[in-house]
């Protein structure tokens, strides 16, 4: 059995299920993350939302980080994870309007820098 020393304990509604497609929507307050599945015997071919999770910016940031650091170790010992051309996801983009802004030019310049260091780990 394995070790358990933070004593998690799953509550009696617990779900485990499967997601080849993450949704995200945000607000001011938090972030939510809208889990679904490719059904490609729909017509035509859809994703079956199923699960979804809102957290605060603080805990997706957190989240973020510790999936980073699983993803890191797990490439250390089986390899990178190949990702498909067809799945390597498109520069960021915003309207002219708000590209324009101060706020729209700094978070234009960090998704670059973010997509970039993507791009680069491949």
């Amino acid at each position: 059995m394995a070790e358990n020393p933070n004593n998690f304990q799953r509550g009696p509604n617990f779900v485990s299920s499967y997601s080849n497609n993450v949704r995200f929507e945000s607000s001011t307050l938090d972030c939510k993350l809208v889990f679904g599945e490719l059904d490609q015997f729909a017509v035509p071919v859809a994703v079956r939302q199923h699960t979804a999770m809102t957290m605060a910016w603080a805990e997706a940031k957190i989240t973020a980080y510790y999936l980073s650091i699983n993803i890191a170790v797990h490439e250390a010992e089986h390899g990178k994870i190949p990702i498909p051309v067809a799945m390597i996801p498109e520069a960021f983009t915003l309207s002219e309007e708000l590209a324009a802004t101060p706020v729209g030019k700094a978070a234009l310049e960090r998704t670059k820098q973010i997509r970039d260091d993507f791009l680069a780990n491949l």
